[in-house]
């Protein structure tokens, strides 16, 4: 500790933590922005001068006023499309997942197994790092999309959320106590496993989820992305009272966020397929209406 009149000649881990997260944060933001298309959804990586025309394009179509307004949107409209249209429903259970493991890695990953074994400072380097990895995975789903198809990125993302909440699962049965995934090396290796694991959940949900959230909703854009928040944010919210201070539940070893992560993982497999099934049935009768509409 630093006394009156002297001059801390270093910085301590935990005091740079934050400059090493913020800087993950931009690198992440970096990439996302420059080659990846989140606006429109492209498969493919754009250059900066592609980025660069398109600003400008959509600048100039701003000042000359020939964007179209959009259109209003309401809570009713939100809430019609969730009662009204079964894919909203069928896809509940990704976003359910979300921000269960939101919660999970907040509550159980930073606040019981890294803390204690490793220390607070921990925390940020391993989160920022994830982060960066996050951006990655949303890079790589471009290639994914265009060569295996959307549909398996999505059950990839899924996968990750059920083996964030099936490791520390198994790895607690192994040990047999708490206190013993909390000594190193265990901890460690455990608490790689979980943040590569929300990684690649989250580079799926971030990029691929909300491009097939477009393609089956175009006309309900901003509907269905209200909704995605919503019940990310309902079920993180949820799961964070459950387990928050003054709360019966105990959640230090993981439970029972563990379980509804797996859960919600193994929900979302099939109803995501359903969803998607469900929406190439509802374009059949408007495909064979156009191609008769073109024929007479």
């Amino acid at each position: 500790m630093s006394t009156p009149g002297t001059v801390r000649s270093c910085w301590y881990p935990g005091e740079s933590v934050y400059i090493f997260l913020a800087c993950m944060t931009f690198i992440a933001v970096l990439i996302t922005s420059f080659l990846f298309d989140v606006d429109s959804m492209h498969a493919v990586p754009k250059t900066f001068h592609q980025r660069l025309e398109a600003k400008l394009d959509a600048l100039a179509m701003s000042t000359t006023g020939a964007q179209k307004a959009a259109p209003l949107v309401s809570p009713l409209s939100t809430i019609r499309l969730l009662l009204t249209d079964p894919r909203t429903l069928l896809l509940l259970p990704t976003n359910l997942a979300k921000g269960a493991a939101e919660t999970y890695v907040m509550n159980f990953v930073n606040g019981d197994l890294i803390k204690r074994s490793m220390g607070m400072a921990m925390v940020g380097y391993i989160s920022g790092g994830a982060v960066l990895c996050a951006a990655m995975v949303g890079l790589c789903t471009t290639l994914t999309n265009r060569t295996c198809g959307r549909q398996l990125t999505m059950q990839i993302g899924h996968v990750a959320w059920m083996t964030l909440g099936a490791v520390p699962i198994i790895a607690l049965a192994v040990a047999g106590s708490v206190s013993t995934l909390e000594e190193m090396p265990l901890a460690a290796y455990l608490a790689i496993g979980c943040y590569l694991a929300y990684a690649v959940g989250r580079g799926v949900w971030d990029s691929t989820n909300r491009y097939v959230s477009a393609a089956l909703f175009p006309r309900n854009l901003a509907e269905i992305f209200a909704l995605i928040r919503f019940f990310e944010g309902i079920s993180a919210t949820t799961l964070f009272l459950l387990c928050g201070a003054g709360s019966p539940v105990s959640c230090h070893d993981g439970q029972p966020i563990d379980t509804t992560l797996v859960v919600l993982g193994a929900l979302a497999l099939p109803c995501y397929y359903f969803a998607e099934s469900l929406n190439g049935n509802m374009q059949q009768p408007a495909a064979a209406s156009a191609d008769s509409a073109l024929r007479h």
